[in-house]
Formats: structure tokens, C-alpha cells, sequence
């Protein structure tokens, strides 16, 4: 009998750790599910989005222009195009930093100074001066063969901070208007490094091991690779890809995938780094206006806001399919995928924004937003 006993407890004791383990395993994955969804606005507010309950809060101020968004390690990050400024915020600890960029860098405010003829010249009657500038000639300056083409970017005295990438230890962001990449230390936002990169800048990815940072440049169709190591950057190749390169999309360290805006394409770089070359175009031949890479990593999805369509590109031979979205979106421009299995899509002119099953291809959820979402991340 006590032998039986003991055979029962053990098998309560069994059936007991059984359950507790199934209910945990189900807390993580609840938990796994349960990111924090924060959208930067338009009119530069950053707020936290509740996909059950369809609320925001934590509404923070994020500058007259807000632009790029990164996050890492509970840090959001903000570039703040108006104003040359970078917000870092962490939502847990109720932290705020705000860095005006343009203080680090030493940037000067270029000053005219009109030269003043120290002689006195006589009074005229104000009739003869009215006349004067009325009917002084205009005479056009002789044009320079040999005279160079001004440089927008060396005379412009802002930095035009836009798009922007952090890993563990460092903050890349875009400084457009002096086609340049500026790198900052990720804990105080100090200043490391600054590269030129090629005309107009667009966006910026680094590689999972962060040793390569990656630049797309819409003037010259080029891709440009900038090495890490250390404390130390160099720009150290370039590929050339088709019209309008803008945002990239990392497989691994080797595979970069780079969205041609202007040509309706994207290339797939491969040895990236090394004896880096484009391994193939996929023809899209259809605007698109963002992508993002499926959590398993099997996907690419890019989204034609334009004609309501999702495309579905497989990243091990590059074949695709493409799904039919809601057409309530009035321009579909955001993507996020929340799940293997969903993905969120917003539009900013409307404010909307859905959750979108890829399993049955049809909309889960519709969210109303009460700012217009100019970005999209999670933590």
C-alpha cells in the first residue's frame, strides 16, 4: 500500500511539474507577444500603442521635425531634422536626454558682414533716390567658364539629421545635408567619428556583428560599406545598384538586401564586406514603399502602398508572391511584423493602422489613431 502511495504521489508530483512547465512555456510566448509597440507622429510626438485596448500614451515631445527612429536595449532613439537635435528615451526608467548634435560637431553659423564706405555722401532729396533705385540699371555679372559648381553640402550650416541605426555600442545617424555618416557613443550620445559618405545620403543598416555599416546614396545609385573596428571607421568600398537606393535589410553578415525605390527592384549583395557583388535583381516592377524581414527570416515582405499589394520574397531563391491588402489605407508606408504570422501596417496620411494575418491574408484588426504615425518600432 505505502509502495502505491508513493507511485500516485510521484505521479501528482510528475503531472504537477507537467502543467507548471506548459503554463510557463505559455507565459513566455504571451510574453514573446506582448512588445511594446511605440509610433513616432508627424508632428513630433512619440507614443506607446496598445493593440488590445487600441490606446496611446506616454506622449513625449520629439522635436519640429522628427525623422529617423532606432531603439536597442530599452533606448528609443530620435533624429530630429528641424533642429539638428537626437532625443534618446527609455521608456522604463521614465528617462529623456536631448543632444543638440550641432554643439559636438562645432558647427558655425556662416556670417555676412556688408562692408560700410566710411565716407558721407551727401543727402539726396528722397524723390532723386526713389528714382534712382527705380531706374538703375541692372547688370548681369560676366559668367565664369572655369568657376566651380557651389557645394550645397560645404556651405550649408545645417546638418539635415535623418535616418539612423545602433547596435550595443554605437548611434549612426545621417547628417543629409553634408552627405556625411555621424557616429556616437550609444551610453552618453558623445561624438566618436564623422565620415563623408556619397551624395544624399539616404539610409543606413549595420550587420548583425557589427563590423560592416552599410549606406545607400540616392545621388550617386551606390551602396557604401564602412568597416568598424574598434573605435575606429573607415569607408572602405562601394557598390554600384540600381536608381534610388534607399533602405536595406540584413539576412546575415554576408547578404544585404537593398530596396531600389527609383527602379521598382532589389538587389541582393552578397560577400558583403569582402569581395562584395550584386548576386542577383529581383524585379518588382511595382512601387514600393517599405520592407521589413519576417522574424524567421525566411520572408522579405515589401509593401506597395500604392496599388494595395504585400509582396512575399523568399530569401533563399528570391521567388515571390504578392497579396492583396486592405484598401481602406489610404497610402500604405508603415510595416512591422509583429509575429511569424502578423504583421502590422500603417499609413501616414490617414492615421490608420492594421494588423494583417499572414495566414488567411485578410485584416485582423483596425487601429484609428489620433496622431498621424510617421515611424514604427518595438522593444
Amino acid at each position: 500500500m505505502k509502495i502505491q502511495n508513493k507511485i500516485y504521489l510521484a505521479f501528482l508530483l510528475s503531472l504537477n511539474l507537467l502543467f507548471t512547465s506548459s503554463v510557463n512555456v505559455q507565459a513566455e510566448a504571451e510574453k514573446e507577444k506582448e512588445r511594446d509597440i511605440y509610433y513616432l507622429s508627424a508632428s513630433g510626438y512619440l507614443l506607446k500603442l496598445n493593440l488590445d485596448t487600441v490606446a496611446e500614451s506616454g506622449q513625449i515631445t520629439a522635436g519640429s521635425m522628427p525623422w529617423g527612429l532606432a531603439s536597442y536595449g530599452g533606448h528609443i532613439y530620435i533624429s530630429d531634422f528641424g533642429a539638428d537635435q537626437i532625443f534618446d528615451f527609455a521608456p522604463s526608467e521614465k528617462y529623456l536626454n536631448k543632444v543638440k548634435v550641432a554643439d559636438q560637431i562645432g558647427l558655425r553659423e556662416i556670417e555676412i558682414f556688408l562692408s560700410k564706405d566710411k565716407l558721407k555722401a551727401k543727402k539726396k532729396p528722397s524723390i532723386q533716390t526713389a528714382f534712382e533705385k527705380i531706374h538703375k540699371p541692372k547688370i548681369k555679372p560676366a559668367k565664369d567658364e572655369n568657376q566651380e559648381p557651389l557645394d550645397i553640402a560645404k556651405h550649408n550650416k545645417r546638418l539635415g539629421l535623418s535616418n539612423m541605426a545602433c547596435n550595443d555600442k554605437y548611434l549612426f545617424v545621417i547628417s543629409t545635408l553634408k552627405n556625411k555618416v555621424e557616429i556616437f557613443s550609444r551610453d552618453k550620445l558623445e561624438r566618436i567619428s564623422s565620415l563623408t559618405v556619397g551624395e544624399r545620403p539616404s539610409h543606413i543598416s549595420i550587420s548583425p556583428n557589427g563590423l560592416t555599416i552599410a549606406v545607400t546614396s540616392i545621388g550617386l545609385n551606390k551602396v557604401h560599406l564602412i568597416s568598424a573596428n574598434g573605435n575606429n571607421f573607415e569607408l572602405k568600398s562601394e557598390i554600384s545598384v540600381e536608381e534610388g537606393p534607399t533602405e536595406m535589410i540584413w539576412l546575415n553578415d554576408n547578404r544585404l538586401f537593398v530596396l531600389n525605390r527609383g527602379a521598382d527592384s532589389i538587389s541582393v549583395l552578397d560577400n558583403v564586406g569582402k569581395e562584395s557583388k550584386v548576386l542577383e535583381t529581383i524585379k518588382l516592377n511595382a512601387p514600393i514603399n517599405t520592407m521589413a524581414l519576417a522574424d524567421d527570416k525566411k520572408f522579405i515582405y515589401a509593401l506597395n502602398g500604392t496599388d494595395h499589394k504585400l509582396f512575399l520574397i523568399n530569401t533563399s531563391n528570391f521567388k515571390f508572391e504578392q497579396k492583396d491588402i486592405n484598401e481602406n489605407l489610404k497610402y500604405a508606408n508603415l510595416l512591422l511584423p509583429l509575429t511569424n504570422d502578423e504583421l502590422l501596417i500603417g499609413s501616414e496620411p490617414d492615421g490608420k493602422l492594421m494588423i494583417f494575418s499572414l495566414k488567411t491574408f485578410e485584416t485582423i484588426k483596425k487601429i484609428q489613431t489620433n496622431l498621424l504615425p510617421k515611424a514604427i518600432i518595438s522593444l
